[in-house]
């Protein structure tokens, strides 16, 4: 058994001060200082807060590596540097790109993913595939030229790897993909750059669809007689909250929107006495979530370049046109993805959602 000390140990409704993390492998709770078994493995947090490493399920790239170039060494880049901001897990994200380009990039994860059970860096979950399968008119910064039907066999034939698929059901005629991928594998389908009216939404859903990919961002949005995609995950993820009582939190992702939408969020993830900290990425409708000691998970969308690298490149897999306060946009303009790392990519929710009130933090 192994103990932190001198930390503030970040609990799901509070904060606790003065005690001591006992943790081996897992974290198995909190004891007095006074208690600490002599010769014990002792950590000093000196006065930080303790909380549980994050799990990131949506990263492109950092360091100036990219999921899509293929690289085993580029990834494996990857998994260290985010590991230094926080993050102990992760999905590799590809992108609209060419179906080799994927294909490279699914066998670059596949070769690693064994080994990052047990190396310094954050673990491989296996990876998400944001693409090809999208609608052209939501594309944002993807490739249109890359964009592809649903193609179930695909998903299968790689199901040992892909972890999480983004695409429009709109696309997908008869959702036939979507129910065949639902039915044979433990893929997570997700809507995200979707152009679906209201019902096509919530039929998804009904034939296998269970997130929706960055709430709000290139997608059909809500409005009083047209709800949209976010109009339907708002009433199946408000129905599954209050009529199914679901003991896994409710997840929302959001790209940075004012500071009034993530208070609305927050307190709609606590009605009815969950009482969960669940913000940032897709609105769940219902698979399981792991949660650790905080149920929270937050995404970076973290695209190849800008931490470490240079603003305009052209990767194989994002037209970049430029970054500014740390969004990254296409080459006509639209929000093309982040380059926050992750534990600033917390401190925004917090400020906003303490009850109401604005929390301080260090930094910036």
């Amino acid at each position: 058994m192994k103990y932190i000390k001198n930390g503030r140990i970040v609990m799901p409704d509070r904060i606790i001060d003065g005690k001591v993390l006992a943790y081996d492998g897992q974290i198995s709770g909190y004891i007095n200082a006074g208690d600490i078994p002599e010769g014990a493995e002792v950590i000093d947090a000196q006065g930080n807060y303790v909380c549980p490493g994050f799990v990131d399920i949506h990263i492109h790239g950092y360091l100036n590596e990219d999921t899509s170039d293929g690289n085993p060494e580029g990834i494996r880049k990857m998994a260290y540097g985010i590991a230094e901001n926080g993050v102990t897990s992760f999905l590799p994200t590809t992108m609209t790109v060419s179906e080799e380009e994927i294909v490279a990039a699914l066998n670059a994860v596949r070769s690693l993913k064994k080994e990052s059970e047990t190396w310094g860096g954050a673990e491989i979950l296996g990876v998400h595939a944001e693409g090809p399968f999208i609608n052209p008119s939501k594309k944002g910064a993807q490739k249109e030229e890359c964009i592809q039907k649903p193609n179930a066999k695909f998903l299968l034939d790689n199901a040992d790897i892909i972890r999480h698929v983004t695409l429009a059901p709109e696309m997908d005629e008869g959702h036939e993909a979507i129910k065949e991928v639902a039915r044979n594998s433990d893929i997570l389908i997700s809507m995200g750059h979707p152009a679906a009216g209201y019902e096509e939404a919530v039929s998804a859903v009904a034939d296998g669809v269970s997130h929706a990919t960055h709430l709000f961002n290139a997608m059909t949005p809500l409005a009083h007689r047209d709800p949209g995609v976010v109009g339907a995950a708002f009433h199946i993820g408000v129905e599954q909250a209050t009529e199914l009582r679901l003991a896994q939190p409710w997840i929302i992702w959001l790209l940075p929107v004012g500071g009034v939408v993530i208070v609305g969020l927050y307190r709609l993830a606590h009605m009815e006495g969950r009482g969960t900290n669940n913000i940032i990425e897709s609105v769940h409708f219902g698979k399981d979530v792991p949660i650790l000691l905080v149920p929270l998970i937050f995404i970076s969308t973290c695209i190849t370049h800008l931490l470490g690298g240079s603003a305009g490149r052209e990767g194989a897999a994002l037209q970049i046109g430029g970054c500014r306060r740390g969004r990254a946009s296409g080459r006509k303009r639209p929000a093309a993805g982040h380059v926050v790392r992750h534990e600033r990519r917390v401190r925004r929710p917090v400020r906003h959602t303490a009850d109401g009130h604005r929390v301080r933090t260090g930094g910036h």
